[in-house]
């Protein structure tokens, strides 16, 4: 491993985190649409058992104006809702963003090879008092962001590792702290054509040197072909020769 920070973690990866703490650990997680008015600035809220565990509020808009925030309120028919909710936050500058992105105050690095691919920063939960005279909770969603909102202490805790030696990560001990690494600019690379252009074909290597061995090796696998052509062609012409 290379003493720098080079591994890239895009997008896809953090929506995972965010599932993973929606569904939790109960294997008895429903799903249901909330169907708020705007497309897009959904809801859904998460049952278990018949009893709701937790709500997911998004909104899909990139306006960092705070114009496009919006406030989700939630309450409870025929039931009372907690003193407080816990709240998780996936943030990032715009709903295109590849890799400045946070979840839960977390991150995995900001830029493309930034990361030793361990989430770095403390983890964030916001508490968030509820009006119990009201029978409502009301939960700030900024442009762009997912707030994920668990409805009780337990909710949070089938959520989260058992205990922190659960999720103990160690930091790499061996550097090779040699070579050079390669800087590829993402518009060039996103055009690019991987190994299906012209030229014969090789398999590279993560070892200094080999694949310089490698390309000997085919070199001298693609030479046996031809000159197994070339001593029949060969074997051919005497053989007409001694006929003759």
């Amino acid at each position: 491993m290379s003493k720098d920070h080079m591994w890239t973690t895009g997008a896809i990866y953090y929506s995972t985190l965010v599932v993973a703490e929606a569904f939790g650990k109960s294997n008895a997680s429903q799903i249901i649409d909330l169907n708020l008015p705007s497309e897009y600035q959904p809801g859904y809220a998460i049952y278990e058992n018949g009893v709701p565990t937790r709500v997911a509020l998004i909104n899909f808009v990139s306006d960092a104006s705070g114009a496009s925030d919006f406030n989700g309120v939630i309450s409870f028919n025929g039931g009372t809702v907690p003193d407080h909710v816990a709240v998780r936050y996936l943030e990032s500058p715009s709903v295109s963003e590849k890799f400045n992105i946070k979840w839960a105050g977390q991150t995995m690095g900001s830029a493309i090879f930034t990361s030793d691919g361990r989430l770095t920063g403390d983890v964030e939960t916001v508490f968030i008092p509820c009006d119990q005279a009201s029978n409502t909770c009301t939960v700030p969603v900024k442009a762009p962001s997912v707030a994920l909102v668990f409805l009780s202490d337990d909710a949070i805790a089938q959520s989260s590792p058992a205990d922190a030696a659960s999720s103990l990560t160690f930091a790499t001990s061996i550097y090779t702290g040699k070579g050079q690494h390669p800087i590829i600019d993402p518009a060039v690379l996103k055009t690019m054509n991987g190994d299906g252009g012209p030229g014969p074909r090789h398999t590279g290597s993560t070892s200094k040197g080999q694949s310089q061995q490698q390309l000997g090796a085919a070199a001298r696998n693609a030479a046996i072909p031809a000159l197994v052509s070339l001593f029949a062609l060969a074997m051919g012409v005497v053989l007409v020769a001694g006929r003759g």
